[in-house]
């Protein structure tokens, strides 16, 4: 496979998790190849089941019995570190492995997200701080751990629209203002779910 340094990826070494699901996924590994990069796969998939373009793209594979094994991940990554050096990335581009791909970040000090990192990029309330830091205005927002703090907030703010973000509530749109019931309030509460699946909490120009 032709290999061009243009975009300085010769010779770099990177660990592709999970390099065959989704199998769209297989593209990137495909052109990290055609830069130049040796792209190590490492997943739970037999060899064999594998396309032959992927094949043709990876430069090595580790066949793990289950990528949520965290120990034989750091076996597949010692491997490859012993076997072409200093690893430059691990990627999947797939939020799933977004934690694990950290930790072994962390492990192995590879640039990229570390576990230090993934509150900011996870958690919204994180978020709302690092935007307010920057100066950017968000809006206002507490993290609810029971239905006193969410009607406390509720009642603070008056008339806004709520949304519900996981646990995080944050008031948008008043020209669509609506109030939580205490019924709703402890449904929510105790479900966690987000409001607008709630038929008590219509759009108001909706039916």
């Amino acid at each position: 496979m032709p290999r061009s340094s243009s975009f300085g990826c010769t010779d770099m070494n990177i660990i592709f998790v999970s390099p065959n699901f989704p199998p769209n996924y297989e593209r990137f590994c495909i052109h990290l190849r055609a830069l130049g990069a040796n792209v190590l796969g490492l997943s739970d998939q037999p060899y064999d089941t594998l396309t032959n373009e992927l094949r043709a793209a990876l430069t090595e594979y580790y066949l793990v019995p289950d990528l949520h094994n965290y120990d034989e991940l750091l076996r597949g990554v010692g491997f490859f570190t012993h076997r072409y050096g200093k690893i430059d990335r691990i990627e999947s581009l797939n939020e799933h492995w977004l934690e694990t791909e950290a930790r072994l970040r962390t492990d192995f000090n590879v640039p990229g997200f570390r576990l230090a990192d993934l509150p900011a990029i996870k958690r919204k309330s994180e978020m709302k701080r690092m935007f307010a830091a920057a100066g950017v205005e968000t809006a206002r927002a507490i993290t609810a751990d029971d239905a006193e703090q969410v009607r406390a907030f509720a009642a603070g703010r008056q008339a806004r629209h709520w949304c519900w973000c996981n646990t995080h509530l944050c008031d948008r749109q008043p020209e669509r203002a609506r109030r939580f019931s205490a019924a709703t309030i402890q449904r929510l509460s105790a479900r966690r779910i987000r409001p607008r699946h709630d038929p008590d909490l219509r759009r108001p120009d909706r039916p």
